[in-house]
């Protein structure tokens, strides 16, 4: 099926939703808010309203009840946000730490640490990927120093990575001691559940993307 709805400007948008039985109080602030915020993101707060199984909106709703709840959302998004970036701070600097000082500043690409080879190989060729991309000044003056021959050292490379990458490379890694450590200094009991925790907070993350 070919796509054949035209683009409709804010006033006929506007009209459109007025037509469906959306109270518009002020339309010059109902336009501006159109202006900063795309009508696709802004639909999934207007859905709630619309009656069930028809293209028309309920008896109460109204262009400011949909602005409110999305304004809630993005606040506590934020609040999400900030948390869980205090928290990824904190374990990224203790995974990095504690690998490192166990077995030495290039942990992550020794083979022989990993329980699951395979997923060695592509958490490797991901971390490739990211040092390609990045633009961060530390990794260029490791350049300049030491050259472009193998990965700068954990403290730097796993600084850079997303904590996605970081979480995968915690989940392959072979040391369970040293896993227990860095769960512990959480104040949990084990290990499995700081994976759980990291798993948690990639789902949060990508939940406020």
């Amino acid at each position: 099926m070919i796509y054949t709805n035209p683009p409709l400007d804010i006033p006929a948008l506007l009209s459109v939703l007025k037509n469906k039985g959306l109270k518009i109080t002020d339309e010059r602030k109902a336009e501006k808010f159109l202006e900063n915020v795309s009508y696709f993101r802004f639909d999934a707060y207007l859905r709630p309203m619309e009656q069930p199984g028809m293209p028309k909106y309920k008896a109460d709703a109204s262009f400011d009840k949909a602005v409110s709840l999305y304004e809630f959302d993005s606040k506590l998004r934020l609040l999400i946000f900030s948390a869980i970036q205090t928290i990824e701070v904190s374990l990224r600097s203790k995974i990095i730490n504690r690998f490192s000082l166990a077995h030495g500043a290039f942990w992550f690409m020794n083979p022989d640490m990993a329980v699951d080879k395979h997923k060695f190989t592509e958490n490797l060729g991901a971390l490739e990927r990211e040092l390609q991309r990045s633009k961060d000044d530390f990794i260029k003056e490791h350049y300049d120093k030491y050259g472009k021959e193998g990965y700068p050292p954990a403290w730097k490379l796993l600084d850079l990575a997303s904590f996605g990458c970081l979480t995968k490379l915690y989940f392959n890694f072979a040391d369970t001691p040293v896993k227990k450590k860095i769960a512990r200094s959480y104040g949990i009991p084990q290990h499995e559940i700081l994976e759980s925790w990291m798993k948690a907070i990639n789902a949060l993350r990508n939940a406020c993307a």
